[in-house]
């Protein structure tokens, strides 16, 4: 901890609760278990409130499920830094293009209060994202250059 002067504030770097590897592991298995159960059984033709204009959104939606199973199994390896800053700014762009299409094709029916339900957390999502992005592009630059200084 920094040494503290009389009329200073302590200041210490912003705090991130680390991952254990085994949590990253449980986000990769949740991951591809959502995609089983989306693309196999029991499938998305099981929910009601689906229409026939779902596998247009499936490709992005798999995609970003895919990419954020392949970042969560990376992180068990090396879930810190660069790596892990990176990770985030590709799943995150992923998941926006994703949500992007959702926004596009709407592939639900449901009645008006529901409808504007859905399109709202669709908002919330994609400026989360957008902010998210911009977050762990922060993240992304900071780690680079403390990985430079370190050298």
């Amino acid at each position: 901890m920094d040494a503290v002067h009389p009329g200073s504030t302590p200041t210490r770097a912003p705090s991130r609760v680390p991952v254990s590897p085994a949590g990253h592991v449980v986000g990769a298995l949740v991951n591809l278990v959502v995609l089983y159960l989306v693309n196999v059984a029991p499938g998305w033709q099981t929910l009601p409130f689906l229409t026939d204009a779902t596998p247009r959104v499936l490709g992005l939606v798999n995609a970003a499920l895919w990419v954020s199973a392949a970042a969560e199994a990376v992180y068990v390896v090396r879930g810190t830094g660069p790596v892990r800053a990176a990770g985030e700014v590709v799943t995150t762009l992923v998941g926006l293009g994703a949500t992007l299409r959702v926004w596009a094709v709407f592939p639900f029916e449901l009645s008006e209060g529901w409808h504007l339900l859905v399109r709202g957390l669709l908002v919330v999502a994609l400026v989360g994202s957008a902010i998210g992005i911009l977050v762990a592009l922060g993240r992304l630059v900071g780690a680079l250059v403390g990985a430079v200084a370190r050298r």
